[in-house]
């Protein structure tokens, strides 16, 4: 399979491709992976007939890899993308200073926040 995805050099075969790795499992892709570096680094010399270089469908598998790995949970990504709702916001005293304005905005974005929990 991998002489095969290396053989593929015009554009329309190289995007078919890609969408042709989705079926694939996970594992596969790995493996796949793995054979190929071994194709191009230390069985380099022991295949007959050599594979020439094609970087970008290599690039293409080990980016695939990755994409196709389970995802660590990280709470500072739900912290970075979470966006306060503040159309519903309170009626702003006109009197109020600058720091009493953000401590209530605080408040209403922790009380509006996702809850973490520890897994």
């Amino acid at each position: 399979v991998v002489r095969a995805f290396n053989a593929l050099t015009e554009k329309d075969d190289y995007n078919f491709a890609k969408k042709y790795l989705f079926n694939f499992s996970p594992k596969a892709i790995k493996r796949m992976l793995g054979v190929y570096k071994g194709f191009r680094g230390y069985e380099a010399e022991t295949i007959q007939p050599p594979l020439p270089d094609n970087e970008k469908m290599f690039y293409h598998i080990a980016w695939h890899n990755n994409i196709r790995q389970p995802q660590q949970f990280s709470p500072r990504q739900l912290y970075f993308n979470y966006k306060p709702n503040f159309t519903a916001s309170t009626t702003e005293n006109k009197n109020q200073s600058g720091t009493d304005i953000v401590k209530e905005k605080i408040a209403k974005w922790k009380e509006e926040s996702p809850r973490i929990t520890p897994s």
